[in-house]
């Protein structure tokens, strides 16, 4: 089970593709999310008299097994997921043709 004060039964959270509706008292359980996936972020959607707000918690780490208490996740303060990733390497310059010889 999770928890954050800052939200209600009007937000559903989500962590590695997984979503749950919050209860009244800012709980949620997301069952069986993936502890070798390195750091994550739980991002919140709260939608209240027609207005949605959005927001994230800081980097964790998902247990192996247990419960974590992900903190507030402050809501209209978030980075947005990235749009692209992009991977350099350097440049490789071939100056024969042939196998080379490895085995």
């Amino acid at each position: 089970m999770w928890k954050s004060s800052l939200l209600n039964e009007n937000c559903t959270v989500s962590v590695l593709n997984r979503t749950a509706q919050v209860e009244v008292n800012g709980t949620w359980v997301i069952p069986n999310v993936p502890s070798n996936m390195g750091l994550v972020r739980v991002r919140a959607t709260c939608m209240e008299n027609g207005v949605t707000r959005s927001g994230q918690s800081d980097w964790l780490t998902i247990p192996t097994s247990g419960s974590i208490d992900v903190g507030n996740i402050p809501l209209d303060a978030f980075e947005p997921s990235p749009s692209a990733v992009s991977i350099t390497f350097p440049t490789t310059t071939l100056t024969a043709v042939g196998w080379g010889g490895f085995y």
